[in-house]
């Protein structure tokens, strides 16, 4: 309390009858203290305090050493395990911590903006995600409001930030075996027959699966696995996987998402553009039996290139839309709470994320009745 009286024990090691302790108060007194004989206990009594407020509390050993520390001082709900202001205590929310005084410290897997804001937020997995304590800590993987970004030098591999590749070495064989890949898609769209583009389809579409079963897990994936889920990420389509923003890019959702589509569909529509360049040069040069199956082939190719980036697609488009309202009543996006939602930077992801969401569907309408 603000009148002092309380007997504070601090608990440690290598207390020493002669250390001297000053409390930074308005008189910066020093305190009169008592060393329990082990030297792991140190108790004084609190003096008055004008205002509610941390006070630095020093501690010099006689050997020349310092500790500092401090002590809240509060007229508030001084029971641990409440917190309010005035007489108006309640109960310590879940997930919280409340050390006395309108203060409420999150428990490990658990954030708040602020000790004095007044409630807990979960955190998304994995457990390490949020550190909580005092200072609303993040595990050293992540950053940002609910430690919900990756932190520098980190990258996101699903719902896990994990550290940067040490060279670029990985980087640029990740991206060069992209280019192989979407090469290859192209290459079997010009070559192969209908039966055998439906089987390599297929194919793809496993490897999608394999790829998105393990994205959904909160454990890290150990070398030289992590490398091959995400050369099956290409079969997705997925530009994030190899691009490992936080270390190429910005790490931000809006950038993420971007890129994301960007990439995705401008490759796309590359591939469709060259389909649509050949048939027209067959056509040309008197080719006419291979410009009609090229003429087919190009809706054929854009069904399937579409599917194989629904997975992507789907993602960014609702990681784009889903939006939920915090504590406060602002109103956020789930994937990145950072960023409020309709505000000048979402609005242009989210009407293209509706857009995405309607072709798509539109797509798949008609591949499957025409």
């Amino acid at each position: 309390p603000l009148a002092g009286g309380v007997v504070f024990t601090l608990t440690g090691t290598g207390f020493d009858a002669g250390l001297t302790a000053v409390l930074a108060t308005a008189t910066s007194p020093t305190l009169a203290v008592n060393v329990s004989d082990d030297g792991q206990q140190l108790t004084f009594l609190a003096p008055p305090h004008p205002v509610a407020e941390y006070v630095a509390l020093e501690m010099v050993h006689p050997t020349g050493g310092k500790g500092v520390t401090d002590v809240f001082y509060t007229d508030d709900c001084p029971e641990p395990g409440w917190f309010g202001v005035g007489a108006s205590c309640r109960p310590c929310p879940a997930g919280g911590i409340c050390p006395g005084g309108n203060r409420v410290w999150p428990q490990p897997g658990f954030w708040t903006p602020d000790e004095g804001a007044g409630y807990v937020i979960e955190c998304k997995p994995p457990s390490e995600r949020c550190a909580g304590g005092r200072q609303s800590s993040c595990g050293p993987e992540y950053a940002g409001r609910e430690c919900a970004q990756c932190a520098p030098e980190h990258y996101r591999d699903g719902t896990l930030c994990v550290s940067c590749p040490p060279s670029q070495a990985v980087l640029v064989a990740l991206i060069m075996a992209n280019v192989i890949f979407y090469s290859l898609v192209l290459l079997a769209m010009l070559t192969l027959s209908d039966k055998h583009l439906g089987v390599a389809v297929s194919v793809l579409e496993v490897a999608q699966f394999v790829r998105g079963s393990q994205q959904v897990a909160s454990v890290a994936t150990a070398e030289p696995l992590a490398t091959i889920y995400r050369l099956l990420a290409l079969s997705a389509m997925d530009a994030e996987s190899f691009l490992q923003p936080g270390c190429s890019i910005a790490s931000s959702f809006v950038v993420r998402f971007w890129a994301s589509v960007s990439i995705g569909y401008g490759t796309m529509v590359a591939m469709l553009v060259a389909i649509l360049a050949l048939r027209l040069a067959l056509a040309m040069w008197g080719f006419t039996g291979l410009a009609e199956f090229y003429k087919h082939r190009i809706f054929r190719a854009a069904t399937i290139l579409f599917s194989l980036l629904y997975l992507v697609a789907a993602s960014s488009s609702f990681a784009g839309v889903f939006c939920t309202a915090d504590n406060e009543g602002v109103w956020r996006l789930v994937a990145e709470p950072e960023l409020v939602c309709w505000s000048a930077d979402h609005m242009p992801i989210f009407l293209v994320s509706l857009v995405i969401m309607l072709v798509h569907t539109l797509v798949g309408v008609v591949a499957v009745f025409f």
